[in-house]
Formats: structure tokens, sequence, C-alpha cells
């Protein structure tokens, strides 16, 4: 799989943040980060069809191995052990495969005494864990063998200068001839490498950026056929030239790139994808299979990883598993406005038909609570805990009936007990489809580990001495279970593990008495009312992130909805009005009247790359950079059609509150921003407060706060 986590960002849909906003969502913004990750990561590329192992070990100050040697194909996240302070690393490329890329990292800062070469070597790269509190980072790319100039040279060697022009040098990522990579010069203008003299012709290929395919190519003046993408590259047949120089010149335009991408954490869903909607809670994703044109497309990806991107192509038919954990349920079946098919036989599997744009698997779980049905006379109010212990995906369906012609005598098992009634229990795994009304449902009839049932029974009937139990009954075997019974609330409770028929019985012993006492309760109660108080009292500290505060006590809140959820300045407002807003996005009145929202996400800009893309921005222009916000603007239909919106016809007005550190009566703010055409494009500060900044607005996605 070729890389393309530069362009990602700006294909995905963001379709779960809106529905969020609008409550149609689980996902929820968080105020404070997670901790920071303490280990080792390693980030494994694969190149083309480029395979490859990184093998890690760990060792104590005493050189002591903490375990053999741990062989790894694809990306993965370790916890440090205890007393770490030397780890080894070693990557053996596959066959027909190089090392491209290798670079170990601490909290981002290049480690010294990481060596390619090294990792290379039959003994691997020893590194110093010089801080094994923090987090170290090895990247590794492996990708086909395709010798670069200075290894192996080529027989009969003579230069050979490729001159490209085209809209867009910068998509062209890779040249090679022959199968070896050629030089790139630093304009990206040209490509040298060494060539065989004596032949007659060459093999010229060019690598695409993803999402990006070449529309039309002239070599020495001669329009070629385009031919067909093979993972990103473009090869040609070329006559050689007396003097080796060959002359390129070509146009790019869309591909049928499309990916799939997901993560299990809301950072992970940022910072790996620009994209906090593609965050799965409560489920995992599972990809099946990928048909293209009718043939199955082989598809690696690490189903443990905590963040995944699949690419595929636009017309692909794709398998998938939307597997929601205990006592939660799918919630709709369409996904980026793509539509799941069900399938018939197989729980929580999916097939997607003629794929045709990005899409995310995000929060479309709900919580889903498990189902009773009890028409019982003998037993009723069921409850069941541990439920998980018998499915671990969707909810249990638990469903009691009286047997009265349940005869078997089973007070044979138990001492002069008397038996009270029986009930047949079934118990049936629930996996909602995601369209109302449609669920996968298989029976339980026996697990491993116990749940536990609670069930009232009349606790009038007992005599002295007498407390209730239960027997089981279960293909033919009959068991006396754990039971308890509580004489404060009626409720019988029992672990099983299997269900079949159930007969209460009432036999000798002292049932429980354990209401909790009066005073107990009201402490409970105050101490959950003193937190409350405690809570509100700490959420007054910080004004909400749409807020921003204006001399003489004024504030002013935003006028357009979304998530809000910027720390590294005092707030953020729209106070351009409503429906001045709706204007500025081009909306019609009749869409207003059907029910189309503006909402906006706010945020703090955890991306690295573009953080660091806004601070070269901002160094050339000798400001300093105070914050990096995202403001991603959306138009949502009632249906829940969603549309990125990355520019207004007119202004939109967004009042900023400084950060206390940075403000200052002589400084003047301004925001930075990079606009689709990745123009910069500057908004000076309209107004004279010191503590907020006014900019008007018709660029949004990824901002800079400078002075």
């Amino acid at each position: 799989m070729k890389k393309g986590n530069k362009l990602i960002a700006k294909l995905l849909c963001f379709a779960l943040v809106a529905l969020t906003v609008l409550g149609y969502g689980s996902l929820k913004a968080k105020a404070e980060e997670p901790d920071s990750f303490t280990g080792l990561k390693i980030d494994i590329t694969n190149r083309d069809s480029a395979t490859g192992t990184v093998y890690y070990e760990f060792f104590k100050d005493n050189n002591e191995s903490l375990g053999e040697p741990v062989e790894i194909s694809s990306s993965t996240t370790i916890s440090f052990p205890a007393g770490i302070t030397k780890m080894n690393i070693k990557v053996v490329p596959g066959t027909n495969c190089q090392v491209g890329y290798y670079d170990v990292k601490l909290d981002g800062a290049t480690v010294s005494d990481a060596s390619k070469d090294d990792a290379k070597s039959e003994s691997g790269n020893v590194i110093t864990v010089s801080e094994p509190t923090k987090e170290y980072q090895v990247q590794v790319e492996f990708r086909e063998d395709n010798t670069p100039p200075g290894e192996n040279p080529v027989e009969n060697a003579v230069t050979a200068t490729i001159s490209l022009s085209g809209d867009k040098l910068n998509s062209i990522e890779r040249v090679r001839v022959d199968g070896r990579d050629f030089q790139r010069s630093a304009d990206k203008a040209s490509a040298t490498g060494d060539v065989d003299s004596t032949k007659d012709s060459y093999q010229i290929g060019f690598c695409v950026s993803f999402g990006e395919a070449l529309n039309s190519v002239s070599i020495n003046g001669v329009a070629q056929e385009i031919p067909q993408e093979n993972e990103g590259w473009y090869y040609f047949t070329v006559p050689k030239t007396e003097n080796q120089n060959y002359t390129i010149s070509f146009t790019i335009g869309a591909s049928d790139d499309v990916t799939i991408v997901w993560a299990y954490s809301e950072q992970e869903a940022q910072e790996k994808f620009n994209d906090p909607a593609a965050f799965v809670d409560h489920a995992k994703v599972q990809i099946v299979s990928v048909t293209r044109n009718g043939k199955p497309v082989s598809i690696s990806y690490d189903p443990d990883a905590m963040s995944t991107m699949v690419a595929l192509k636009k017309g692909d038919d794709i398998v998938v598993k939307l597997i929601p954990d205990y006592g939660y349920q799918l919630k709709s079946a369409v996904i980026n406005d793509q539509q799941l098919v069900p399938d018939d036989n197989t729980v929580s599997q999916f097939s997607l038909y003629n794929i045709q744009g990005n899409m995310h698997f995000g929060g479309a779980f709900k919580e889903a609570s498990d189902i009773i049905n009890d028409s019982s006379n003998v037993i009723s109010d069921v409850t069941i805990a541990n439920g998980n212990n018998a499915a671990s995906s969707g909810n249990l369906s638990l469903t009691l009936t009286d047997n009265v012609s349940y005869t078997r005598d089973v007070t044979s098992v138990v001492a002069d007990a008397t038996k009270v009634g029986s009930v047949d229990i079934t118990l049936d795994n629930v996996v909602s489809k995601g369209i109302d009304g449609q669920n996968w449902t298989r029976n339980i009839s026996e697990f491993e580990n116990d749940i536990t049932l609670g069930v009232k029974v009349d606790g009038n009937n007992l005599g002295a001495n007498e407390t209730y139990s239960i027997v089981r009954d279960h293909n033919g075997t009959l068991t006396e279970l754990n039971a308890t019974f509580n004489a404060a609330t009626g409720v019988l409770s029992f672990p099983t593990n299997q269900f079949s028929t159930y007969t209460i019985i009432k036999k000798q012993g002292t049932p429980q008495y354990n209401p909790e006492p009066e005073k107990k309760e009201e402490k409970k109660e105050e101490k959950k009312v003193e937190t409350v108080v405690q809570k509100e009292a700490s959420t007054k500290e910080k004004a909400p992130a749409n807020i921003v505060q204006l001399p003489g006590g004024e504030k002013a809140v935003s006028s357009i909805g979304g998530v809000y959820n910027v720390e590294s300045v005092e707030g953020v407002a729209v106070v351009t009005q409503k429906k001045d807003v709706y204007s500025a996005v081009g909306l019609s009145n009749e869409e207003v009247k059907a029910g189309t929202n503006v909402v906006l996400y706010m945020s703090d800009c955890l991306n690295k790359k573009t953080n660091q893309a806004l601070n070269d921005v901002a160094v050339a222009a000798n400001k300093k950079v105070v914050a990096y916000l995202t403001a991603d603007m959306y138009t949502i239909t009632k249906k829940g059609v969603i549309s990125k919106v990355r520019q207004t016809g007119a202004p939109v007005e967004l009042l900023i509150g400084v950060p206390q550190s940075a403000r200052s009566a002589n400084r003047q703010f301004s925001v930075v921003c990079i606009d689709p055409s990745k123009n910069v494009v500057t908004y000076n500060d309209m107004d004279t407060n010191p503590n907020t900044i006014t900019v008007r607005a018709n660029v949004f996605g990824n901002y800079a706060v400078v002075y």
C-alpha cells in the first residue's frame, strides 16, 4: 500500500461529527487530553508490494535480556517493562525488498544513535533508553528492491536525465528507470541516474501521489497512451536518445483512489486522519474481503492497531464486520451515505457495493439494554448481571415461560424440599443489523463463565426457617444452583451458564435480610449532591469554549452551534448573525426552511504536519505562533447529508479570546491559514482590545494565531 496520509485529511467525509452535533451519534468532545503514552511505538509502512519484519528486544542495565526478540510485521504499540535501559531493533526486509526509511524518535526528536545500517545488520541496532518514561517511535519503510544510485552500479553505465514539466510537480513522488529509483532535484523538475548504455530502450516509471492520476503524458514530444495504474505507478517504454536526455510533460487529475479509515481513540482519529469522526467507540471493525472487477483483492492491515487506513479503488465491493461491544448495537446501516447490506448468515457482517468515495467508520453505535420476555406467573422482574460472559457483542434476550407440564421430581436432589413451580428459560444473543426491527439472533444454550440472574418470588409463602432455592435441569442433569434469597427485596439470585428448565423450590434455611440502613442511604445521597456541586463549581471556573469574555463583564456567545473544544485560546465565537452565516455558505431560504443547519467543529489542532506547515508560514513572516486551531464548518440537511465548507461567499466574523500568557497591549495579532489552493491567507485583528482578536474569515480549516 503506498503512502498517502498527506492527502487523506482533504479527502475524508466528516459525517459523524455532524451527527454527533445533532444528537444522532455517540461521539462527545472531551475537554481533557488522555495521558501521553510511554513506551515503544513501531510504525511499519509497506510501499508497493514490499514486505518486511521488525524485531525488538528489551534489556536491563546489566545487559540482561527481558525476553526473546519479538517479531512483528505491522504497526504495534508496546509498553516498556520495568527497569529497561536499552532496546535492540533489528529490521529485515522481505524477498526482493529493501529498507527505504528508518528513524527512531524520542517524543518527536530523532535519536542520535539510531542507525539504519545498524538496524539492517545481523545484530541489529542497540539504542540506549535514557528516558523510559517517554515515547520512543520507530518508523520503518519497506519497499521493492529498486536499488538507488551508488549501490550495485549499472553495467555499461551512463548518466541519464529526465526533465519534468507539468501542473503539479510535487504530485510525482518518485521516478524510476528500469526498476531503479532516480534522484530528484530540489525543485522536483528533473531526475538523474545511471542506465545501461547498451540497451535500445528503457522503462520509465512515475509514482503519483495518492488520490491523483496522470491525465496526459508526452515524452520527447510524443503523446503517450496512459497505461493502467498499478499501486500508484505508471510505466512507459521509451527509445534511447543519443544524449540520454528525456523530456516529460504531464497533467494531473483526480484518481479513483478511495480510503476507508477508523481509529479506536479520538486522539488517534485526530492525529492520524485529522478526522475526529473516524473514532469507533464500543465496537471493532474488520475487513473481510475486497472485490475489484469481480476478482478478489488482497488487503493487509493490523486488526489490533489503534488506527487503520485501507486504500481501495472506486467501484470496489467490500465485506466488513462491524462488531459492537456487549451492551451496544449498530444504530444506523448507512455510513457516509453508503448503504450497508447485512449478511443473512453471518452476524455483524455487511457488504458495501460500488464504493464511490472516501469513508470512515465512526461512532454509529448506541448503548442498548438486554431484552426480557417474561410471561411467567412463578417469577417476575428478571435482571441479568455479567451478561458479557454469555455474549461478547450486542445484547441478550431472555424468555421465561411457565412449564406446567414439567413433572420430574427435582426435590430428589435437595432434602426435604417443596416444589413451587417450573419455568423454561431460553437465552438468545441479539445483534442489530442497523435497520429498525432487523436483528441477527442465535440461541445460547450453554457457555463457560456464569451470568447471574435475579428474579422476584413471593416471600410471603415461606414458612419459618425456610428459604428459596432453584434446581436446573439441563439435558437431563439436575443441579441445585448456588442461589441466595433476599427476603428484604424478594429477589432470588443465582449463577448459571446453561439454559433449559428451572424449578423454584422451598427448603430449610435462613433467607438473607440486608436492606441498606436509612442513614447510610442519606450519607450516600449527601455525598452525591456534594460531588455534583463540586463538579458545577469546577465547571464555572472556565467558560465554555464557545463563549468569549468581553470588557465590562459582557460575553459573546457563538451564534453557530457545534463542537467547541479549545484550550489553547480563551474561547472562540462566531459573532456574525446566524442568518447571515447561512447566507454566506450559500444556503437558500428553501434549504433553511427544510431544516438544513450550519455547524462548526472548533478544536485545538493536534496534527503535527499541519502545525509545522503553519509554523513555517509564521516564521517566514517573522511571526510567533500562539495557538493552532482547527475550524471546520459543515452544512447538514435534515436527512443527515453532510457538506464541508472550505470557503464562504461572504466573510464570517470570528472572535477569539487571547490566552492569558500572550496578552500585551503592544502586540498586533493575526490569524493565518492555507486556502484550498494552498495560498497563504492572513486575517489581521480588527479590534483594539488586547484580550480579543476579531477577524473576518472566508476560509475555514486549520488556523495559526500569531503576533
